[in-house]
This record gives C-alpha cells, structure tokens and sequence, in this order.
C-alpha cells in the first residue's frame, strides 16, 4: 500500500510539474505585457508632469526642466534610464518637429530603457557604413577636382 500511495504522489507531482512547464511561456508574456503597461503609465505620468502648458506635447523648455530634477533623473534611472546627455535625448524623441509628444515619450525611453539590442546594432552598423561610403565617394570626387584644378594651374 505504502509503493502505491508513493507512486501516485509520483504522478501527481509529475502531473503538476508538466503543467508549469507548458504555461512558462504564458507567464512569460503576461509579465511582458505587464512591464510594458507599466511603463506606459509612468512616462504617461511624467509627460502629464512636464507639460506645464498642458498643449500635449513637451517643448525644449519643459524637457529641459523636467530633466534637470534630480529627483526625475533618479526615477529615470532606476527603471534602467541613463540621461548623459539632455539635448541629445530631446533630439532623439522628438520625431523632428522639437516638440515631444507623450506617445514619442513612451515608445522612445522604451527603446532606450537598458543595453543596446543587437537589432540596434546592426541598424547603426549598416547606417555607418552607407554614411561612410558616400563620404569615400565625395572624397574621391573632392580629390579628383583638386587634382584637375591644380594640373590647370
């Protein structure tokens, strides 16, 4: 009786073992999902912070003194954001109108929330070698003038 009663709690056990391992993934998502919500509330909340003038969107101004708080910065960076430099994260959120809105605030600190991914990476990498060689070629172009100009002299 005692070998029976083992192995159902065995199977039981087993049972039970196999079911967390198929809704691991499931967890997984959840907490995804979760981290992303929560995110969303707080730069939410910071942008309602910073928008003194409450048009909906954070110019120059409101960035910089939503920025210079240390308290702000702090907050900032114990969700895993490093502000180095102010004028440069306002350039990057901005979508080049100067003027941030909460979604670009959002889905900007997300991107730049911990270290570089690799599909970042490899962006900046393609990025800077297309960049490099249109300068090698107006290099080249800017040689091949000097060099036309000096022989006519």
């Amino acid at each position: 009786i005692g070998f029976s009663v083992v192995s159902v709690l065995t199977g039981v056990f087993i049972q039970e073992t196999f079911k967390v391992a198929t809704s691991d993934d499931q967890i997984m998502l959840n907490s995804k999902r979760r981290a992303m919500r929560d995110h969303t509330t707080k730069m939410t909340n910071l942008f309602k912070y910073a928008d003194n003038d409450g048009d909906g969107s954070l110019d120059r101004a409101e960035f910089d003194k939503v920025m210079d708080d240390p308290i702000v910065r702090k907050w900032l960076s114990s969700m895993g954001l490093e502000i180095d430099d102010v004028d440069t994260l306002f350039d990057t959120l901005n979508g080049g109108d100067s003027k941030v809105t909460a979604q670009e605030l959002v889905v900007g600190a997300g991107r730049l929330k911990g270290n570089a991914r690799s599909i970042d990476l490899l962006t900046f990498i393609t990025e800077y070698r297309q960049d490099r060689g249109v300068i090698m070629e107006q290099l080249d172009q800017l040689q091949r003038c000097s060099a036309t100009e000096t022989a006519a002299v």
